[in-house]
């Protein structure tokens, strides 16, 4: 019998027989693997609720009987950072359901980045923390993905097919250009810089329809869910130097262009007041370093200090926190 990792080995590589892939898809890890990746993926809208409906009613006759799963797989676990491809249609709907619809999720790990080639041929670098949902060929209209986290796109001209980035705040539409989209769904701020080209981006609402805005090259659009959106000029080879270097990089950039990308890295919440995140800019090049040994340079260089809490970290200013304490001296 194969070993867990020669199994994960088959899976990758997609070039097994049915019969080979019948008897994988019956081991234990692959049937918690697919439980795995349907609750980490179940909210995402690639498939229709009737594909959503089959798959489910699949993985549960499937996983009957089984252990959820629990235990860590090493550096083949769901976090991990070699990018896992699972086609949910493939393993789920079945290889005699020539209809089935092939969705591949992508999960880059935490302080790692993956770098890809979609179907049509454009490329995609995915930062840590990311997750990128596309499937295994691209039919209609649009070419179609959804994003939640951090990702360098250079797409594959074709005018016939727009590309749409789908976010929780925004859709990304080009036809052939280079951008950056950061987009995490546990808030709802979206930001895409425009490395060259031209883009139209259409803002979301929880009630109603959003605006639809133009990009040029070197502009920043960003936008709060059911906010305002807004546009300004930045030098956009600079602000996605990261994709270049494989390791985040900030050069004069604020606390609130930071943080959030530090908590994508590190895998960490980072609470900040929105008056300080606005006030402070930092440069600096992420190596090896350990988030507190990062957080300890920047408050020796800085009137920015930090503190944890639970297994986060708070940032305040020094002199206001001095001075509420002299205050409190005083009573």
């Amino acid at each position: 019998m194969m070993n867990e990792e020669e199994i994960l080995k088959n899976v990758l590589s997609g070039r097994m027989t049915r019969e080979e892939r019948k008897n994988v898809s019956e081991q234990d890890i692959v049937i918690r693997h697919l439980k795995s990746q349907w609750d980490d993926s179940r909210n995402d809208s690639v498939l229709d609720p009737k594909a959503k409906d089959r798959v489910l009613d699949r993985i549960t006759k499937k996983i009957h009987g089984h252990k959820s799963f629990t235990e860590r797989w090493g550096r083949y676990g769901i976090a991990a950072s070699l990018a896992l491809l699972f086609s949910v249609g493939y393993w789920l709907a079945g290889p005699d359901e020539p209809d089935s619809q092939i969705v591949y999720v992508v999960n880059a790990g935490r302080q790692s980045m993956e770098s890809f080639y979609l179907p049509d041929g454009s490329h995609v670098s995915l930062n840590a923390g990311s997750k990128l949902t596309y499937p295994e060929h691209f039919s209609g209209k649009n070419r179609e993905i959804y994003l939640s986290g951090q990702a360098f796109f250079k797409v594959h001209h074709d005018t016939e097919h727009p590309f749409i980035v789908k976010t929780k705040s925004m859709d990304i539409k080009a036809l052939g250009t280079s951008f950056e989209v950061f987009s995490v769904d546990s808030t709802s701020y979206t930001e895409m810089i425009l490395s060259g080209g031209a883009v139209e981006v259409s803002t979301k609402r929880t009630e109603g329809e959003g605006d639809v805005f133009l990009v040029f090259p070197d502009e920043k659009l960003a936008y709060e869910l059911n906010g305002k959106a807004e546009i300004e000029k930045v030098n956009a080879s600079q602000y996605s130097a990261w994709y270049r270097g494989g390791k985040p990089s900030f050069k004069n950039e604020k606390l609130a262009m930071v943080l959030p990308r530090l908590e994508s890295w590190y895998g960490i919440h980072i609470e900040c007041p929105d008056e300080l995140a606005d006030k402070y800019s930092f440069t600096f090049s992420i190596h090896n370093e350990s988030i507190e040994l990062l957080l300890n340079i920047i408050s020796n260089s800085s009137p920015v200090s930090y503190h944890r809490r639970g297994d986060g970290f708070v940032l305040y200013e020094k002199e206001k926190k001095d001075n509420v304490k002299l205050k409190s001296n005083r009573k």
